[in-house]
């Protein structure tokens, strides 16, 4: 459709701040041609500089952008050849919903009859075929957001920028977008870098993860990576949840790695087992973060590599799960366990009181870096 061979996006050592204040420390990253990457994180990590920056409206301190290898850095907006859909959409009121998609064709003085038909496309691959003499105020939110979307593919941009580009949705409709924008995305096979500070939505769209804080990029990967594997703590705990415990390496039955640790808020000691790939020189200080679901509560310990008898404090029902807040065994400090909810729906809950044993493999203990 876009007639055009995906390019890959690089920024090399970029970095941008605004008097004292750096917004993006020196960063280099490359995104593939065809490639969807999320940047992920808080508010004023530094996710929308750089993406700005990719985009043309900031220039920064240090460093390149190329796309295809060749240097945008000092190129202005209109001359990068950029896609962008910000989350409010910029729709123009007055114009139908044709002329709204046309308008960068009509900007370029293409042919009237070239304008037509790039104009029926673009419309019939966002599936709003026969819209065109509709105004945006006549459409459905997610409706608008595909006509934004189409408005910024039908100039066979070489790179997609998004800017929250479903923040403004309700969730049951942000939901379905999400699969309809990633439709979109690789019939197109156009190179996306995204803005986000939604996880899920991260998770769900994206063929990499950037996660970022304070202006800098904390973990490159997979959704699967990032979630599975955080090298972080705030990565860890930003992305989903995680129960973190602290302590010191030794070795285990066996030789195997352990850590004797203890739960933030806690007195209780606990020996971890951790996989071999996190192993550290026996007295290393270490956190380690488990994620909740895969934790399980049980009557007994049934041989888990990790486990500790603890007593249930509270729970509450989220649908596809049930998340339990467990004692330790000092009665200090909680862990959260995801259990999840039976097709049925009629599985026993664990009552406030009960006395149950939490366990979980070796290979879900993650040993993060704390500071970071």
């Amino acid at each position: 459709m876009t007639g055009t061979q995906p390019q890959d996006l690089k920024l090399e050592d970029v970095s941008r701040s605004f008097g004292p204040v750096v917004a993006l420390e020196r960063t280099t990253l490359t995104i593939a041609a065809g490639e969807l990457i999320s940047l992920l994180g808080p508010s004023g990590c530094g996710k929308t500089t750089t993406l700005r920056i990719i985009a043309g409206f900031e220039t920064p301190d240090t460093g390149r952008v190329l796309v295809g290898g060749r240097d945008i850095t000092e190129l202005s907006p209109n001359h990068r050849r950029l896609g962008m859909v910000f989350q409010d959409y910029s729709l123009f009121p007055h114009m139908t919903i044709g002329q709204n998609v046309s308008f960068g064709l009509r900007m370029a003085k293409l042919p009237r009859a070239e304008i037509t038909e790039r104009t029926r496309r673009i419309l019939d691959l966002v599936r709003l075929p026969g819209f065109d003499d509709r105004f945006p105020h006549q459409l459905s939110g997610g409706q608008q957001q595909r006509v934004a979307l189409a408005r910024s593919l039908v100039t066979n941009p070489s790179i997609l920028l998004l800017d929250e580009p479903l923040g403004a949705l309700d969730k049951n409709l942000r939901e379905s977008m999400q699969f309809e924008l990633r439709r979109i995305q690789q019939s197109l096979a156009i190179t996306t870098v995204m803005v986000t500070h939604d996880q899920e939505e991260a998770l769900t769209l994206s063929d990499r993860i950037a996660v970022m804080d304070r202006g800098r990029i904390l973990q490159v990967g997979t959704p699967t990576e990032v979630y599975d594997r955080p090298r972080t703590r705030f990565v860890s705990e930003f992305l989903g949840t995680a129960n973190l415990f602290v302590g010191r390496m030794t070795e285990g039955a066996n030789a195997a790695p352990v850590a004797v640790a203890r739960r933030e808020g806690s007195e209780s000691d606990i020996q971890i087992a951790v996989p071999e790939r996190d192993r550290r020189n026996n007295g290393d200080t270490v956190m380690i973060a488990v994620r909740p679901e895969k934790m399980q509560l049980s009557n007994n310990r049934n041989g888990a590599d990790n486990a500790f008898e603890a007593e249930v404090v509270g729970h509450v029902f989220r649908g596809t799960h049930r998340a339990y807040q467990v004692s330790l065994p000092d009665g200090r400090g909680e862990v959260i366990v995801y259990q999840q909810a039976g097709s049925s729906g009629d599985e026993p809950v664990l009552a406030v009181g009960r006395r149950a044993w939490v366990s979980w493999s070796a290979n879900d203990s993650i040993v993060v870096d704390p500071e970071a």
